[in-house]
């Protein structure tokens, strides 16, 4: 997750049918984030390596420029005979380039990322000129949703193939700016009712790099 701390199972967060298929899943209930931004992350989960070793710390760079046979989680199950299959935000875009094919998906189906991840806010939609918009557009206009019908589309494909099947649905969100389906917005209580983060700062002693939002120089926020 990209802005937010995936607290879900037994959170305020309301997520039925994560619920739901929680409850038939193995759940992983302690997998932390190496890095505190998206392309980083990403690069050292889906390599298996950490930062000190991909060298991926921002936007710039990507595991495959310092391990070019390295094997990405994807590529060991495609390599294991199973069909590898993507959709959405695997990898942070072009990071690696192509998100890493051929070698980490199967050429079975093409990989779909479609447009619209980040619509932006409209000043007049928004609350208090802020980064929070819920919108009257439909959930179709969203690329998280695009994405998932692609990724169902690719699921019915594996189960008719009859194969092993490795599946990724990458999801856009949580992510500024929160330009959400205004009746995701109405199920949660007023937002005056909500507590804020007890500690604002971050500990004494802690690395600069752990606590700002972007290390390339271009925050995140002047970028919206």
């Amino acid at each position: 997750v990209d802005d937010l701390r995936p607290e879900i199972l037994g959170s305020p967060a309301l997520t039925p049918h994560i619920d739901r298929l929680a409850k038939s899943s193995t759940v992983f209930d302690r997998a932390y984030c190496q890095q505190a931004i998206c392309g980083p992350s990403r690069n050292s989960f889906l390599s298996g390596r950490r930062p000190q070793r991909t060298q991926s710390w921002n936007f710039l760079n990507h595991f495959r420029e310092v391990g070019p046979n390295w094997v990405s989680l994807p590529q060991w199950f495609k390599q294991h005979n199973y069909t590898a299959l993507a959709t959405g935000k695997t990898y942070h875009p072009n990071l690696p380039p192509r998100w890493d094919q051929p070698l980490s998906w199967s050429a079975d189906r093409p990989y779909v990322f479609a447009e619209n991840g980040y619509p932006p806010c409209d000043r007049k939609d928004s609350l208090q000129n802020s980064m929070v918009c819920p919108s009257a557009h439909p959930d179709s206009w969203y690329a998280d949703h695009s994405d998932a019908s692609a990724t169902i589309a690719d699921l019915e494909y594996a189960l008719r193939a009859k194969k092993r099947f490795f599946l990724v649905y990458g999801a856009h969100r949580p992510h500024l700016p929160w330009n959400v389906p205004q009746r995701f917005w109405e199920i949660y209580p007023p937002t005056e009712s909500v507590s804020v983060a007890e500690h604002e700062a971050g500990p004494r002693g802690m690395p600069p790099i752990a606590f700002t939002y972007e290390v390339d120089g271009q925050p995140t926020l002047r970028s919206f």
